[in-house]
């Protein structure tokens, strides 16, 4: 995500400049000239969004800075981090992203436990630690309950819905041979490959989408600043 996180820091950058640089300079030597009335509609929203930006520069980046800081300081809330996660886990690809980094930790945790000669039921709680997701924490918090009921670990994981229905296979496998922590770990690997693929997907999408977004406002902006020159030359020509 560097590439794409690069591009947004210039288009903030490129934004801030325009406003409040480029488009005063516009305003005083062209715009004055021409007056309001004859200024196109996109023309005169840009030079009332840069002297907006220009006049209240300090407020706004202060009010940036507040909710930036608002927003890190919400994020040690419990219940704002549950909503942040649900919203994220309905965003294609993010969400995916989320639920497989998660049975990737899960799993990878509890195989690793599992293989030093920790229980089950240990090994669920302290795996359960290692995951971000609130959904399957509340429903690992199920599973360790029906475990300790007697429950086997892979009909506790299918009635709760804790693992995709691959993963439930393997394991499954895993506790039958007699082999769970090492078939967790082969889980983990192998949804760690799909996280990969599924990672590139979504770069690949965020990167042109930045670019198109960066294009389609800085030409906006050129549009609407020449936009009252081609007036002017048309007028001085008749």
């Amino acid at each position: 995500m560097v590439y794409p996180a690069m591009v947004l820091l210039v288009s903030l950058a490129v934004v801030l400049l325009l406003t409040t640089f480029v488009i005063p300079k516009f305003e005083k030597v062209i715009f004055d000239q021409i007056g309001a009335k004859g200024m196109p509609k996109l023309t005169t929203i840009i030079i009332q969004s840069s002297r907006f930006v220009s006049s209240h520069f300090l407020e706004v980046s202060l009010l940036a800075g507040f909710l930036i800081l608002l927003f890190i300081a919400a994020k040690t809330i419990t219940m704002f981090r549950k909503i942040i996660y649900k919203i994220l886990l309905k965003i294609p690809l993010i969400g995916e992203c989320i639920t497989q980094w998660s049975v990737v930790l899960f799993s990878r945790r509890f195989g690793d436990l599992m293989l030093c000669g920790c229980s089950v039921v240990e090994s669920l709680k302290m795996a359960r630690a290692s995951v971000g997701n609130y959904d399957m924490k509340t429903n690992l918090l199920l599973t360790i309950a029906d475990v300790q009921q007697g429950l086997s670990l892979t009909e506790s994981l299918r009635r709760r819905s804790v693992l995709p229905v691959m993963a439930e296979g393997l394991i499954k496998v895993g506790e039958e041979s007699g082999k769970l922590g090492e078939m967790m770990n082969k889980v983990s690997s192998s949804y760690e490959e799909q996280l990969d693929e599924v990672i590139t997907r979504v770069t690949s999408l965020v990167e042109p989408i930045l670019v198109i977004f960066l294009a389609v406002f800085v030409g906006s902006v050129v549009i609407g600043l020449f936009l009252p020159l081609v007036s002017l030359i048309q007028n001085i020509s008749a």
